[in-house]
């Protein structure tokens, strides 16, 4: 960095006459014919190519000037269409461009200096060669016979580049100082968000840079963001200016939010075992220790698994209705749009409700030899169970006469095997129920079974009884111990129900004739009949599972009717039960379906 001082060497271009080499520059009309424009060359002026330039300013030493007593004259100056020295090949083309600027100021015999500022930008492009020129009025003629600029300089700052703009935190980049002298050095800082810092000093052309992935702090909630990289430009300890260069820095995809921990632990536990047990207990999952990464906070959680949702940072299941491993997985979501997850698997014990495959009641001896006329009998049971932590199985059975309203003491039953009881107390004139009872800590299952009477070809009893094939027992009845053939008509006007199994499940129901008074209808429509009649039948017999009803039905014809209830408990509102399927026979030809579906009733 300097002032320098440069001494123009001159000449003029004159229209009529050409060039000439008198060491002055004239402009202007000077017999009326002629235009002159001057030409000033300053001998080392291009050396400031480059540099910063600070101030310029021009002396002139004037001689003649235009005709009259007015000696204030204006100057405007040109860029030379011919750099480095004074040219007499261009004729009268020797000026470029537009005027730079211009100089005003009375000139006649005397020394004037000028601040030439515009001229500055000319300068450090390394120009050294001007023209001045005004016009071809001859009141413009001047002639300066010698030309000084004076130019205060200094080097220019170096202007850093980068390698790569975009820059993954925690990888490198290369950052390019190339000073115009190579004996600068440069001190290197960086500023991001609210973060700054020096990265290198005493650099002389270049350093490779890491941002540190803790600058991802500045930026909780982008992945990418700008920064500035400044370099300073010192001659020795002089600081001669300085520049800068943007980058953005992305954050690794590394980065991510931290999902914390999901644990499990056992709600509504039925069992009593601590345990995850089939249809006994509910999960809860709870997520905790979730947190952002470099300035990121979590802005949502999903906890999803089993077919159940959460979006908050627990989830209560429903009740575990299968077994098997359950995953759940915990999502969080960070300001950044960064998710992250973690699993947690429970092991769900399987249960089942008590079974039975073989249930076997028989008379028999006190050794357990089947006996029709036995005074003992037997059970022979095979069940099962879910031997889960603290569950057993218990067996027993309880028995009474028929005409008996409640059971005896219940007695214990080995499974799997041959139980003898009665203590020889059986009568074998006398039919008994047995009710076989199978539990487990949680649930029953009970199984009642029929002691019938020894076998005898017919008895009667004196109150009016009767029976073929076993003892008469019961007053007013024919009680027929044998399978049943009736070859002729038979009609019923009350029912009894036959249980395949128990109480609730697979019984046979011969229903009696339904009217339409009975059923509080008028008319004859077929469809709204079998509808009320399904209604009818699901309150006569509640609690019926897979009901399966025989009878004469619809009263306008002579027809059997077959009908399938699946669980006569499971109706709606209108009192319809859950699936039905149902088929009327008319005995003179013709067929009518009917039944219900998800509880609508549909006819064919």
């Amino acid at each position: 960095m300097g002032k320098n001082s440069y001494k123009a060497q001159l000449n003029y271009y004159d229209s009529k006459w050409g060039w000439k080499s008198e060491g002055t520059a004239s402009q202007g009309q000077w017999d009326g014919t002629g235009v002159r424009t001057g030409v000033l060359y300053f001998p080392g002026l291009a050396a400031l190519k480059g540099k910063i330039i600070n101030s310029v300013k021009l002396t002139a030493t004037t001689g003649q000037t235009g005709y009259g007593t007015a000696t204030t004259k204006t100057v405007y100056i040109y860029n030379s269409a011919s750099q480095g020295g004074i040219k007499t090949s261009l004729n009268a083309g020797h000026r470029t461009g537009n005027a730079l600027g211009s100089c005003k100021a009375p000139m006649w015999d005397n020394t004037k200096t000028f601040d030439v500022a515009f001229m500055a930008a000319s300068i450090a492009a390394g120009h050294d060669t001007y023209c001045i020129y005004n016009g071809s009025s001859y009141t413009d003629y001047l002639k300066w016979t010698a030309v000084t600029l004076e130019v205060d300089w200094q080097e220019p700052a170096t202007q850093p580049s980068l390698s790569i703009s975009t820059v993954e935190m925690g990888k490198s980049v290369t950052i390019n100082t190339p000073a115009v002298n190579s004996a600068y050095r440069h001190t290197l800082r960086y500023a991001f968000g609210s973060a700054s810092g020096t990265i290198a000093t005493g650099i002389a052309s270049s350093v490779s840079w890491t941002p540190p992935v803790s600058l991802a702090n500045q930026i909780p909630s982008a992945t990418a963001g700008s920064g500035t990289i400044y370099c300073d430009t010192y001659s020795g300890s002089t600081l001669l200016g300085t520049k800068s260069v943007s980058i953005t820095l992305t954050i690794p995809g590394s980065v991510v939010p931290s999902a914390g921990t999901l644990s499990g632990t056992l709600a509504e536990d039925t069992s009593g075992t601590g345990l995850y047990v089939k249809g006994m207990g509910k999960a809860k999952l709870t997520l905790s220790g979730a947190s952002g990464a470099y300035g990121s906070s979590i802005t949502s959680y999903t906890i999803t698994g089993g077919g159940w949702t959460a979006t908050n940072g627990a989830l209560t299941t429903g009740t575990l209705a299968s077994a098997g491993n359950i995953t759940f997985t915990a999502t969080v979501t960070d300001s950044r749009g960064r998710k992250a997850s973690t699993t947690r698997t429970i092991s769900v014990i399987d249960y089942t409700k008590p079974g039975v495959a073989v249930c076997d009641v028989y008379r028999c001896d006190a050794d357990g030899n089947r006996k029709k006329a036995g005074t003992y009998f037997a059970v022979e049971i095979n069940a099962s169970y879910s031997a889960i932590t603290g569950n057993i199985l218990n067996i027993t059975a309880r028995y009474k006469k028929q005409s008996e309203s409640s059971y005896g003491t219940a007695m214990n039953v080995t499974n799997n095997g041959k139980t003898v009881l009665g203590g020889g107390n059986i009568g074998a004139s006398t039919t008994y129920d047995v009710l076989v009872t199978v539990a487990d800590k949680y649930n029953s299952l009970s199984i009642p079974r029929t002691l019938s009477t020894k076998s005898v070809l017919q008895s009667f009893k004196r109150s009016a009884g009767a029976a073929i094939g076993k003892v008469a027992e019961l007053a007013n009845w024919l009680d027929i111990a044998w399978h049943t053939r009736v070859r002729g008509t038979v009609q019923a006007d009350s029912y009894t129900p036959v249980n395949r199994d128990d109480a609730s499940s697979n019984p046979i129901v011969f229903v009696p004739r339904v009217t339409y008074g009975t059923l509080g209808l008028t008319g004859s429509s077929g469809s709204e009949y079998f509808k009320q009649w399904l209604i009818w039948v699901c309150k006569a017999y509640p609690n019926k599972h897979m009901l399966l009803c025989i009878g004469t039905q619809h009263p306008n014809s002579v027809g059997i009717v077959l009908c399938h209830i699946y669980n006569t408990s499971a109706v709606n509102a209108a009192g319809l039960p859950e699936y039905a399927t149902g088929k009327y026979f008319a005995l003179g030809g013709g067929e009518i379906a009917f039944g219900t579906v998800d509880y609508n009733f549909y006819l064919k």
